[in-house]
């Protein structure tokens, strides 16, 4: 597909990209012509490739010339309609090494603003990218290179350090985001060295509950959290310490508080289109101390928002950074939006029958 058929059938994974991607089909109908190339001062196409190694614990990042930062790959369509094809083109020249997709469509879609620069002895004015966003694979034992002109150093990079080396804090929400649909693809790895938690803190993907005194409150809401965003792993029985990194706790008695837990899923009402698979609850041992590990997969479209209690505007969640977070009335119907049952019910809710009297 070619740029405008990619963007208009692209499946937005969040309220802003549903923006973005109507912003970038209105600027192409008053823009038919100057889309692809740079001639177009305003805004044009643009592709880009998060490149990940197949363990999926390191990135490829190129030292940018003009911003200055380690980032992912990327370039202008300069007249090239297939957006992949661009995304793959820069990737290879930028890095050196062959790269692959993880998926044909692209895994965000973002309008990015350029600021002014000089390049090249020329003043490029400020403007946007309409730029869509590929996961991309290579091989981490293959030798490296930089392209002069555009950046002066590639190296692989932990994903445990990408907010460190990136000094542009909005892209980090745009690697992020590419991070999440990675993990829904490739599924996320389950935690088989807990003795490496130490010192380690909260993700997107990680949170820790010391839960000695039976299953914390908050459980609940990480659950909604996770199954409404792009999963993750909940572990009971780990501390988070005043610095925020994290300790390895243990439980009392794994086993009982496992049978709580499954006692509480089956009250009615506590947390609604949930799907927790015995497979995805198990004891962890490490260093004599018992940890319950709960993988919590993201629910699929027609089963969202998992929500807590009876009124999905007050009791669903989404993940952000390192937090769980309520969502807005707007958001909820956005998650809604492939539920249509349920979509229904909150666009029209049965209209409340009032009491005698009152």
């Amino acid at each position: 597909m070619d740029y405008m058929e990619t963007v208009a059938c692209y499946s937005p994974q969040t309220l802003e990209e549903e923006g973005d991607r109507i912003q970038m089909l209105r600027l192409a109908e008053l823009f038919p012509d100057g889309m692809l190339t740079r001639d177009n001062g305003v805004a044009h196409f643009a592709s880009s490739g998060l490149i990940l190694n197949s363990a999926m614990t390191h990135a490829l990042l190129v030292r940018h010339n003009i911003y200055r930062t380690w980032s992912y790959t990327g370039g202008h369509a300069d007249g090239d309609p297939d957006p992949l094809a661009v995304a793959l083109r820069e990737a290879r020249e930028e890095t050196g090494v062959p790269v692959r997709p993880l998926m044909e469509q692209p895994a965000s879609l973002d309008i990015l603003p350029v600021r002014g620069h000089w390049r090249r002895g020329v003043y490029v004015p400020p403007h946007f990218h309409l730029d869509l966003g590929y996961l991309l694979m290579a091989d981490d034992q293959l030798p490296v290179r930089s392209k002069r002109d555009e950046n002066s150093a590639v190296r692989w990079v932990p994903l445990s350090e990408l907010e460190e080396v990136c000094a542009e804090p909005p892209m980090l929400e745009v690697y992020r985001k590419l991070l999440r649909r990675a993990c829904i693809l490739r599924g996320i790895p389950r935690p088989q060295r807990l003795r490496d938690l130490p010192g380690q803190r909260e993700t997107f993907f990680l949170e820790a509950k010391q839960a000695t005194g039976g299953l914390p409150e908050s459980l609940w809401e990480t659950c909604s959290a996770f199954a409404n965003t792009a999963g993750g792993v909940i572990l009971l029985g780990v501390a988070e310490e005043p610095d925020h990194t994290l300790r390895l706790f243990g439980l009392p008695d794994a086993e009982a508080l496992e049978a709580d837990l499954w006692d509480s899923l089956a009250q009615p009402g506590l947390i609604h289109n949930l799907q927790l698979a015995p497979s995805n609850v198990y004891i962890q041992r490490e260093e004599g101390k018992d940890i319950l590990v709960l993988e919590i997969r993201p629910a699929p479209g027609e089963r969202r928002p998992v929500y807590l209690g009876d009124d999905p505007f007050q009791g669903t969640y989404v993940r952000r950074h390192d937090g769980d977070y309520r969502c807005s009335r707007q958001e909820v119907l956005f998650l809604a939006r492939e539920n249509p049952r349920l979509l229904e019910m909150l666009n029209h809710p049965e209209p409340t029958i009032k009491k005698n009297g009152e």
